[in-house]
Formats: structure tokens, C-alpha cells, sequence
């Protein structure tokens, strides 16, 4: 008997017995995410019943397809695979849990004003790379999904332009815009704060785990939970991103003529 996590029961496809009275069940497909229950109940020559119960767990846990190289870099930071560590058989680390802490330390950027940079070539001045001023920028998933450049008049700008580098929040053009002014579109993630995230949450996985001796050997479980504290707070500590601001005091001349 199949049992889904909602929906009817049904039966699975059981095969005839195989060597090594191996006994063959298919299932599925299964589209339905959580614990699907199999249940096989073999009635053996003595008339007894033996019941097993096979638990599977289905995650279907995607990602938005920009995500991928800032998924990268938070399974750097954090040291996790995603089936490193599971709790009733449901892994926590998988591509979309791993969204959802990105996800909360996300800041969403709308007509943000561009810094072009000033560069030569053959000692003629010509502007082709523009910072956003932001890092770990969500990849776009073509036209003005997620990420776009607008010029000042508010149309688009093409996207054959220009390349981005999204973990810099760098836009590079292949031809000189004169310095004229662009906008951006998009998201940005801080990744220290999202890596600090992951390693209490591997913290909370150790907590309890215990020191023991025996046989003349000490071992110090409760010292990976204290490397992944350590490692959350060194994380938490690299967050955030510095910002400048220009401050104008109102009790002094600007102008050192009108003393």
C-alpha cells in the first residue's frame, strides 16, 4: 500500500519474487512533495505476517534559476553539500532551503543611480565599466527579469550592450556610452550574513551531541557545535556593506571670501 502525504491511498505495482527472495515494488511517479509511506505485508508459510514500512521523503526543492553561482558561494562559505545533514530523512541544506535564508537577507534595488568609471584609450577618455555600488546581484533570466539597466529617459537598456559581472555588481559595454547616466534594477544578497545563518543552524544540528571518555580516549563532541558558533560569529562580523554619505555643515562659510 502507497500512502501519500494527502490524497488516497493506492496500490503499487509489486513484481514476482526475486533471488534472494528480493521482492520487487514500484511506486511513483511521486509529485507530491513530503513522507510517502510503502507498506508491504508478507504472509509467510507459517500463516504469521511480517508488515514493513518503507518511508520515502520527496523534495522537490528548486531554486530560481539566477541563483546558481550565489548558491556556489554560500555552500563555500558554509561548508555544506546538500545532503549533508537531514533531519527525518528531509535534507535542510537543499538548493531551495538554502534560497530562503538568501532570501532573507536580500535587499531589492529600484532605479538605483550608476557610478560610470573614467578609463583611456589611446589617451582619449572613454566610460565602459559602471558599478552598482552593491555585491552578490541575483543573475537576471533574460529581458527585465530581475536585473536591468535604464537609461535616464526610463527605456531599457539593451541587454547585447553590456556583460555583467554579478558577484561584483559590475556592468561592463563593449562600446563607449560617453559617461551618460544609467539606472539598475535588481537584487543583492549579503552572503556573510547568510553563511553566518547556516552555520547555527549546523550548531543547532550538533547541539546535542555530548562529551565522553572511555578506554583511555576522551572525545569532545560539544567542540563542533562551538566551531560552528565560532564560525557563525567570524561570518557576522564580515557583514554588511560600507557606505559613504557627504555631510554639509550649515554653520560655516562655503565660501572662504565672503569671511
Amino acid at each position: 500500500m502507497h500512502t501519500p502525504p494527502s490524497g488516497s491511498a493506492t496500490t503499487p505495482t509489486v513484481g514476482a519474487v526475486m533471488a534472494g527472495d528480493i521482492l520487487p515494488v514500484t511506486v511513483g511517479p511521486l509529485t507530491v512533495t513530503g513522507r510517502h509511506i510503502v507498506t508491504v505485508t508478507a504472509t509467510l508459510s507459517d500463516a504469521q505476517k511480517t508488515v514493513v514500512r518503507l518511508v520515502i521523503p520527496v523534495v522537490w526543492d528548486t531554486a530560481r534559476s539566477g541563483m546558481t553561482d550565489l548558491l556556489s558561494e554560500l555552500r563555500n562559505l558554509g561548508n555544506v553539500g546538500s545532503n549533508d545533514f537531514q533531519i527525518d530523512g528531509v535534507p535542510q541544506f537543499t538548493d531551495g532551503r538554502l534560497e530562503d535564508i538568501l532570501d532573507l537577507y536580500r535587499k531589492d534595488y529600484y532605479r538605483e543611480p550608476m557610478e560610470p568609471i573614467e578609463s583611456y584609450s589611446g589617451g582619449t577618455v572613454q566610460y565602459l565599466d559602471y558599478y552598482t555600488g552593491a555585491q552578490y546581484l541575483e543573475q537576471t533570466t533574460g529581458g527585465t527579469a530581475i536585473f536591468y539597466l535604464e537609461h535616464a529617459s526610463g527605456t531599457a537598456v539593451g541587454t547585447a550592450n553590456y556583460t555583467v559581472d554579478y558577484l561584483r555588481g559590475k556592468a561592463t559595454f563593449s562600446a563607449d556610452t560617453g559617461g551618460s547616466t544609467l539606472y539598475w534594477y535588481g537584487r543583492a544578497y549579503d552572503l556573510n550574513r547568510a553563511a553566518a545563518e547556516v552555520w547555527r543552524r549546523k550548531a543547532s544540528y550538533y547541539a546535542g551531541q555530548f562529551d565522553f571518555s572511555t578506554d583511555n580516549h576522551s572525545i569532545k563532541r560539544s567542540a563542533t557545535y562551538k566551531n560552528c558558533l565560532d564560525m557563525a560569529q567570524f561570518y557576522e562580523s564580515r557583514a554588511g556593506q560600507a557606505e559613504t554619505v557627504t555631510i554639509y555643515r550649515s554653520d560655516v562659510y562655503a565660501d572662504a571670501d565672503d569671511e
